[in-house]
């Protein structure tokens, strides 16, 4: 009888613990579901996590944002965005930038850069003579760091500090959320690697227009 009774009473504080524990995973959701319904939504990707030798080589986003509640036309958004070296080995690195606007009944709406939003203080270069800007745009949706980054260092320059909207009065894009996604590559400063990582040609330069000087420049810094 003793002995039923102690199980019962174990029984009833596992049950007790098991539902708090429900309940505040079930909270968690809810809590994440409700944050969706904001103009930005952080979702960013840190890949290319190896170990070769028994030396790490990963690079992640290292970014500076915090999703506002409500975002006006007009409002500059603070979304700092940089690459760190958190590996043992230096490498080039390329980022994707995603963006997708989805209206409050799901549809998906358009979300266009300087169209329907901006980057701010947007660091790519125009390849004209004394540029100090430190990424380009590649033409093929990435936008490339044209230097080596070091072993536990961070990109001297951000990719861009901010978004801001550019729309005046579409009804559609009322109580709509955006998502920004950042999609952070890297590979070894050597061109076959980054070469036929990125393009698939691992022994020969790339023949596409807005590669060609990116190119030109890696190969000069390379291994």
């Amino acid at each position: 009888m003793i002995r039923n009774r102690k199980t019962n009473i174990l029984l009833r504080f596992h049950r007790q613990r098991f539902l708090l524990l429900l309940l505040a995973v079930s909270l968690g959701f809810i809590l994440l579901a409700g944050s969706t319904y904001s103009w930005f939504t952080q979702s960013d990707e840190a890949v290319n996590i190896l170990k070769t030798q028994d030396l790490r080589f990963s690079f992640e986003t290292a970014e500076e944002f915090t999703p506002p509640q409500t975002v006006e036309t007009g409002q500059n958004v603070m979304k700092v965005v940089n690459v760190k070296n958190t590996g043992d080995i230096p490498g080039f690195v390329r980022v994707l930038v995603f963006a997708e606007i989805i209206s409050d009944d799901g549809t998906v709406l358009e979300a266009i850069p300087g169209v329907t939003f901006k980057f701010e203080d947007l660091n790519v270069t125009d390849w004209t003579l004394g540029s100090t800007k430190m990424w380009a745009d590649g033409g093929d949706g990435y936008y490339y760091y044209l230097n080596i980054l070091d072993t536990d260092k961070t990109t001297v320059q951000s990719l861009f500090n901010g978004v801001t909207l550019m729309l005046n009065s579409e009804p559609e894009y009322n109580d709509a959320r955006m998502k920004i996604e950042i999609k952070t590559e890297a590979a070894e400063a050597v061109c076959e690697k980054y070469r036929g990582g990125w393009w698939d040609m691992p022994d020969n330069p790339p023949d596409e227009p807005d590669l060609i000087p990116i190119d030109d420049i890696l190969q000069e810094l390379a291994k």
